[in-house]
């Protein structure tokens, strides 16, 4: 019988299942948004802080953390933020994924006024950069597109209007092949 492994959270906890089987792997009460990475036996997930004291932080503050899959009560920061644009601090993170050897963790950070961004924390360097403005992603785990980003974008349509794009691009936010467009529903009604 074949055995799968899903991440889940619950109460602001991580758990991992494996087949009927589930394990309480952390107990802060605050953390959510699990990614079960199998190459690495870890799970990446957002930590969230207490409200915060310090005036650098204006917003929300919400760290990245793994936990070993096989060893409960091992949770530990792998980016605490902030990240800095120019003069812009961001220090709300969510939606953690990693590529399969687990060196790049990618998330997503609150960026321009209406659309969020893909940030890459690279831990064997220890640098953070941006790759791509974006509305949704997902790093893809296989084929001839392993590790790379498969992203939703809004585009300008002409001189109203914008069109919805799906694409693959490296972790560097470089465009490697677009697979869709098509303009939103609400666009087509409002014309």
């Amino acid at each position: 019988m074949a055995r799968s492994q899903v991440a889940l959270e619950r109460d602001g906890n991580i758990f991992l299942r494996d087949g009927g089987h589930e394990q309480q792997l952390t107990f802060s009460h605050s953390d959510h948004q699990p990614f079960l990475a199998v190459g690495c036996a870890s799970v990446f997930f957002v930590h969230d802080l207490e409200p915060p004291q310090d005036p650098k932080f204006t917003s929300d503050h919400t760290e990245i953390w793994s936990t070993s899959m096989r060893s409960p009560g091992t949770a530990k920061p792998v980016y605490r933020g902030p990240f800095r644009w120019g003069r812009v601090a961001f220090t709300e993170f969510w939606h953690p994924e990693a590529s399969g050897d687990c060196r790049q963790v990618y998330f997503m950070t609150n960026f321009a006024a209406v659309t969020p961004a893909v940030v890459r924390f690279d831990r064997t360097t220890d640098t953070v950069s941006l790759v791509v403005a974006c509305l949704h992603y997902s790093v893809l785990s296989a084929g001839q597109f392993r590790d790379d980003l498969l992203i939703q974008q809004r585009r300008s349509a002409g001189p109203v209007g914008y069109d919805e794009i799906w694409l693959v691009v490296t972790s560097d936010g470089k465009e490697i092949k677009v697979f869709g467009k098509q303009r939103p529903p609400e666009a087509d009604a409002s014309e």
